[in-house]
C-alpha cells in the first residue's frame, strides 16, 4: 500500500505453527498498538491471506475490520494465495 500520514502498516507478521495458541500473536499485536500510539499513528493496517482463518479471527477479536478484499495473480503465483484482505484498526484518541 502507498504510505499515508498517520498510518502504520504491518507486514510479515506471523507466529510459527508450533508456537500458535500461546498468546504470542496477541502480545505482538498489543505491542504494535502501544508503539503506534506512542509515535502518533492513528490507524494500523495490514494484509492477510483470505485463507488464514486463525489470523483473521485474531485480528477481528482485537478490533481490526476488513477494509477491502483484493485479488492478485502475482501473489497467487508466488505464494499460492490470490485473495487478500486489507484490514485496519483505528487507534483511540487519548
Amino acid at each position: 500500500p502507498r504510505p499515508r500520514k498517520g498510518v502504520c502498516y504491518g507486514e510479515r507478521l506471523g507466529v510459527r505453527p508450533d508456537e500458535r495458541g500461546r498468546g504470542i500473536g496477541t502480545r505482538l499485536l498489543k505491542y504494535w498498538f502501544e508503539y503506534a500510539a506512542r509515535n502518533g499513528f492513528k490507524r494500523l493496517t495490514l494484509h492477510v491471506a483470505s485463507t488464514d482463518d486463525g489470523a483473521i479471527r485474531l485480528y477481528k477479536e482485537l478490533g481490526f475490520k476488513v477494509l477491502k478484499t483484493e485479488k492478485s495473480y502475482i501473489t497467487g503465483w508466488i505464494l499460492g494465495t490470490r485473495v487478500w484482505h486489507y484490514m485496519g484498526y483505528e487507534l483511540e484518541e487519548t
